[in-house]
């Protein structure tokens, strides 16, 4: 046999897991928080706004009938949740030239599951800045002067405040995070519209206490950053490094209690235990296959519970 048999490895599985949640650069498992199914199939229940709708009446008296009211509700379909899975060689040389063959194998986990972690926050940010996708949006690209790398024009504390009642209208909710790529970020901090608020606090900069301070009595508890960087070339090409979140800004209500009955813009739906690591011996070439796996989906639920500041700046 050319291949041995395929096992999966605790230990690589338990480090596989912990790693990702140790990562805070990666931000789309909090804007799309995960939720365990049991099955790659499944249901939930849609609902619409009716439950918003003032009633005709609520009164009754003697023997009249008690007035009804309805709200409605579809039952929806998910998944087949999707496999994703990378693997990778380890030689028999590189087994021998490392004292733990533990270490190499660790290394190898670590490699191939920030690659599946880039591959699914690259995915997420491509869907939340499509404005086919997200209508609720604006492209601040189409008048330069608004940008907030434009110092001298922009103000984007006014944007931002007047963006999250633009999107409480068609959230129902109030925007409880807002999201934010690098390149956004590090202009923001040194904008003066927002140092000009925060004088007081003599640091010259713009921190995210500072920013929650001065979003938190409009809803917002949430501050997220994306760190994210990717390769943007091929195999063998020169590197250039960009950031997977792009320009952009986005307010989002993300609920504090993940549940297919819960009012939320995204799930990352994940199978119970669909996250694990095998691997399996080869003869030739001598060495071994370590492999990551993984089960799930980003589901958007409702858009409408994201607002997109597109191309927030130059």
């Amino acid at each position: 046999m050319a291949n041995g048999a395929f096992y999966v490895d605790k230990a690589l599985t338990n480090l596989s897991q912990a790693w990702s949640n140790d990562s805070e650069d990666f931000i789309s498992r909090k804007l799309f928080p995960t939720l365990t199914v049991e099955k790659k199939t499944g249901k939930y229940w849609a609902y619409n706004k009716d439950n918003l709708r003032v009633p005709s009446s609520t009164l009754r008296s003697g023997r009249s009938k008690t007035q009804e009211a309805t709200y409605g509700k579809s039952l929806s379909d998910f998944g087949p949740l999707s496999e994703h899975a990378l693997k990778d060689f380890i030689s028999k040389d590189e087994y021998d030239m490392t004292d733990q063959p533990l270490s190499i194998e660790s290394d190898t986990v670590n490699f191939l599951n920030e690659q599946m972690a880039i591959a699914e926050e690259q995915d997420l940010a491509t869907t939340l800045a499509d404005t086919n996708i997200i209508t609720n949006n604006v492209d601040l690209s189409s008048t330069p002067t608004s940008q907030w790398s434009d110092y001298s024009n922009s103000d984007p504390f006014v944007q931002i405040t007047n963006a999250i009642v633009t999107a409480r209208s068609a959230m129902i909710k109030i925007p409880n995070t807002i999201a934010f790529s690098w390149e956004v970020w590090i202009k923001l901090i040194s904008h003066p519209a927002f140092l000009d608020r925060i004088k007081w606090s003599g640091t010259g900069v713009v921190t995210e206490a500072h920013l929650q301070t001065l979003l938190a009595p409009f809803g917002i508890t949430n501050i997220l950053v994306g760190k994210v960087m990717k390769n943007n070339v091929n195999e063998g090409q020169t590197d250039s490094l960009v950031y997977v979140w792009g320009k952009h800004c986005w307010l989002a209500y993300i609920t504090p209690t993940p549940s297919l009955r819960a009012v939320n813009g995204g799930y990352t739906l994940q199978l119970a235990n669909g996250k694990y690591v095998d691997k399996w011996d080869k003869a030739d070439p001598k060495g071994s296959f370590v492999r990551n796996n993984d089960y799930y989906d980003q589901m958007l639920f409702s858009s409408a519970c994201f607002y997109l500041i597109k191309n927030a700046v130059a």
